[in-house]
């Protein structure tokens, strides 16, 4: 089954992983903690909804890395976590949607995100 956003539902070939951020000066280490402990790092799809100030930056390594996509949007505008993890969500139009129902908690030293199994068709 392929959901409206183009990925392929029951399947283990890639990992979408959500992670809504406000300001989080630990962003950097998450993203580069869980790149370094993926078993393989090449099969995870990481969407970051990143709520930010104009002087908040990340390393260009990270910017430019193939599996991570961010959503950005200024800090003053965010309407909290449940906010962010719906923008996440969203309709599938301009962002990967989870395709499953039932998110899978990925942890790590530096923060939680939400994930799910899916891989794009």
């Amino acid at each position: 089954m392929i959901s409206r956003s183009g990925w392929l539902v029951g399947t283990m070939k890639s990992i979408y992983v959500q992670i809504p951020a406000y300001r989080d000066t630990e962003l950097a280490p998450t993203l580069f903690d869980l790149l370094a402990k993926a078993e393989s790092p090449d099969r995870l799809r990481v969407a970051i909804f990143w709520q930010r100030s104009d002087s908040d930056r990340l390393p260009d390594e990270l910017r430019r890395h193939e599996s991570l996509e961010f959503i950005e949007r200024d800090y003053r505008e965010s309407q909290g976590c449940n906010w962010a993890r719906a923008e996440l969500s969203g309709d599938g139009e301009a962002r990967p949607t989870p395709c499953s129902s039932t998110p899978i908690i990925a942890s790590s030293l530096h923060g939680t995100g939400t994930s799910s199994r899916c891989t794009r068709g």
